[in-house]
């Protein structure tokens, strides 16, 4: 499998605001700027009805409070997590799912309201449906090249742009493997994708090596009866088969399950004498063990697996295409044929052995099928909300099947029998990693951060309480969670337990620390920065999410912005402020990357390509090949600086390195005056001491500036200016009001006041 193919396996195994505690943010807003995931202590009393009861009654009491008066919620499912129950509401909006939308009630045994989670806002909803099921349907088929559409459904996507748009959302099995679509359903030729995946007695492994597995006779569990006996149980729920053809990137799977009996009842076949053998049972019979292990774990924690949407196909000696396949990935696709079931497990035939031996691997793709099935918070690597690329939901999913399956097996490294063979293994006993210095995107990666505390946790306080912890927080997740929401969620189980008495007061008080330790207590999309309080950061290529060489990319026109913004608070009376980033890695060669600010609101978001990108700004500095620049932002600026507003702050970057960052701002508390330099810049020019050449500011690119004076383009000014009326004096709706001509002055004005200085380095 090449390593373009591989890396598309989005959930696949991988080979490669605050705390709540004090006063915590209401459920929904309106009319706000653009929030993430909010949280509300609640206070109702406790009753004696039944959890979904308590639930509608107080979202009834609350509504105002909430602003939930203009969101029309639906209950889709109630979730057992240590004796309480997560009550979890969809949002609709004229009776059509708000993709995204979702509030999780947390209600105590005894019937009390602790918790309100979400992140729901009502929608202009003044559109109409042009575009029909089948026609969304002939749409995919066009965009993946022929393959045929699953589970068509119209949704509300509001995205990077946070402007809802209705939507076909549709699911298809591609040669670029499980991918979901979005067709726009207004008549509009919009659409969107991204990749899906995640990644009787019998024989079965446990351990050893890839080439030489240990195994154990053990009893299968919960098999059902048959005429011939095969690997089915759970009452018609699970299915285990083995390969036949195709692939996870050939548009199909095609399998087979033949696998029977010894004469004597038992399913006890040997491992192969050949490790690369892609039909032995003995993978087949270890991967139902693994499974029905996982089963029953979950099922101590209250998770039901009876309704039909939770069947279950779980493939052995997955190849690609004929080829070995060194992964394994959950997919929520059904693959079609005798045991057609809406949840796929591949298990890989590896070039170096079977991935099936390492009980690991099933199990933490098992983990991946309840999440989704359970919970659904989970929506791909590829996932964007109004600050832009959102990956966290997905590093969380692949930090929580990385504790799971290592809890399962007790042994705190993932992989030890598959993973290592690679040199890939992860080790949750590693305690180092932080957030937000350490994560950069890349959602098994940023996932260590979740199952390493998950570990700690288990260390600290036994495998029971533990699992119950981490599951409870996973329970109230969302498509737009972030790690902190999952910081949130931990303290909130702990307060749980606490009130149960199953922890001690100075139990909850490590269990703050150890979440305050990993940097989970300030880790989510929007960073604070200040002069005392500078932020280090790692600014990602994105290459290994996409399959391509970082130049191929940059030829595209890729861009990536930091996975977080940036928040200034100024203090009274200051007059200015400079921004200031500095990459500690690269030469002019990799970098290539810009800073956007905004006064007053989120950095804007235009979502209509793959990825996101910066649309909406007031100041900025562009196509910087240095290590460091600085924008400062003072009077002269059009909008002038306030310090009554808050300023938000991105990086945008097309860098072909992965490089630490830090990100700082200072405040000026004087009028500053302009030095030499100025309109043209003399030639060699960088603008002199205070001023800037031609088009060091605004929209334009601080690259001029710095180069001595090269031409504005007027075009790209125009273009980048049209979305935001702040960059023209006077407006002030977000729609441009004078011509081009005119922007191209006022551009030409703000460049001259921008003050942005890039920092040479020997």
């Amino acid at each position: 499998m090449t390593r373009s193919a591989f890396a598309r396996f989005t959930r696949a195994l991988a080979l490669p605001v605050r705390s709540i505690i004090g006063s915590l943010l209401c459920a929904a807003t309106v009319n706000a700027a653009p929030t993430t995931t909010k949280w509300q202590r609640a206070t109702g009393a406790p009753s004696a009805a039944s959890v979904a009861e308590i639930a509608e009654r107080f979202l009834s009491a609350q509504r105002s409070s909430l602003k939930l008066e203009r969101v029309a919620l639906e209950r889709i499912g109630v979730i057992r997590a240590q004796g309480a129950h997560i009550v979890r509401y969809q949002q609709l909006a004229v009776g059509i799912p708000v993709y995204g939308g979702q509030l999780a009630l947390w209600v105590d045994h005894d019937g009390a309201v602790r918790a309100v989670i979400g992140d729901v806002r009502p929608l202009d909803t003044a559109v109409t449906v042009v575009v029909s099921r089948d026609a969304a349907l002939a749409r995919v088929k066009q965009l993946s090249g022929g393959a045929s559409g699953q589970n068509p459904e119209l949704v509300w996507w509001r995205g990077a742009s946070d402007v809802p748009r209705l939507v076909w959302r549709v699911d298809a099995q591609t040669r670029a493997g499980a991918e979901r679509f979005l067709v726009d359903a207004t008549g509009v030729q919009w659409s969107k994708r991204w990749p899906l995946a995640v990644d009787v007695l019998g024989r079965v492994s446990r351990g050893g090596s890839l080439t030489s597995p240990s195994y154990e006779d053990v009893e299968l569990e919960a098999l059902d009866a048959g005429a011939p006996q095969h690997l089915s149980g759970w009452n018609g729920q699970v299915n285990v088969a083995n390969y036949m053809d195709g692939g996870f990137l050939q548009g199909h799977v095609d399998y087979r399950q033949t696998l029977t009996p010894f004469l004597d009842g038992n399913f006890l076949y040997s491992p192969p004498s050949d490790p690369l053998d892609a039909t032995d049972g003995f993978a087949q019979v270890s991967l139902y063990e693994q499974v029905t292990r996982m089963r029953h774990s979950y099922e101590a924690l209250g998770v039901d697996f009876s309704a039909p949407s939770w069947r279950l196909l779980v493939v052995a000696n997955m190849l690609e295409h004929g080829k070995p396949l060194d992964n394994a990935y959950f997919a929520p696709l059904d693959m079609g044929g005798s045991l057609s079931a809406p949840n796929f497990i591949g298990i890989g035939q590896g070039s170096l052995g079977d991935f099936a031996v390492d009980p690991d691997v099933a199990m933490h793709e098992f983990t991946h099928y309840v999440n989704h099935n359970a919970i659904n918070f989970n929506q791909g690597w590829y996932w964007t909300n109004q600050y832009g690329l959102s990956p966290w939901a997905s590093a969380i999913d692949e930090g929580v099947a990385d504790y799971f399956a290592c809890s399962e097996s007790d042994d705190p490294v993932l992989g030890d029998v598959v993973l290592e063979a690679y040199g890939l293994t992860r080790r949750l006993d590693d305690t180092s990693k932080r957030c937000p210095s350490e994560v950069g995107g890349e959602p098994h990666a940023d996932g260590e951060l979740i199952a390493s505390l998950g570990w700690t946790l288990r260390e600290q306080f036994g495998r029971a309480r533990a699992d119950r912890l981490m599951w409870s927080a996973t329970t109230l997740l969302s498509p737009n969670a972030t790690l902190g929401d999952f910081g949130r969620g931990l303290e909130l189980a702990a307060d749980y337990l606490e009130g149960l008495g199953e922890l001690s007061a100075s139990d909850r008080a490590l269990i703050d620390m150890l979440i305050m330790q990993r940097g989970l207590d300030d880790c989510d999309a929007v960073l604070d920065v200040s002069p005392a309080e500078p932020r280090n950061i790692l600014l990602a290529t994105g290459t290994d999410g996409v399959g391509f060489e970082c130049g191929e990319l940059k030829n595209q026109g890729f861009f990536q912005q930091s996975m977080f913004q940036f928040r200034a608070t100024p203090p009274a009376g200051s007059t200015g402020m400079t921004i200031r980033v500095e990459l500690l890695d690269g030469s002019p060669s990799h970098l290539s990357w810009s800073v956007f600010a905004r006064r007053g609101a989120p950095i804007g978001m235009n979502d209509d390509g793959f990825l996101p990108r910066v649309e909406v700004f007031h100041h900025s500095v562009r196509n910087i090949t240095t290590r460091g620049a600085e924008l400062v932002i003072d009077a002269t600026r059009l909008p002038e600086f306030d310090p009554k507003e808050e300023y938000y702050f991105t990086i945008e970057h097309q860098n072909c390195i992965t490089t630490p960052a830090e990100v700082s701002v200072e405040y000026t508390w004087s009028e500053s005056v302009g030095g030499a330099g100025g309109s043209g810049g003399g030639s060699g020019s960088t603008g002199g001491t205070g001023g800037v050449a031609a088009s060091g500011g605004y929209a334009s690119g601080g690259d001029y500036g710095d180069s001595g004076g090269h031409p504005i383009d007027w075009q790209e000014v125009d273009r980048r200016s049209s979305s935001c009326a702040c960059a023209i004096p006077g407006g002030n709706n977000g729609s441009p009001s004078r011509s081009t001509r005119q922007i191209g002055a006022a551009a030409m004005l703000m460049a001259l006041g921008a003050l942005v200085r890039r920092r040479r380095r020997g």
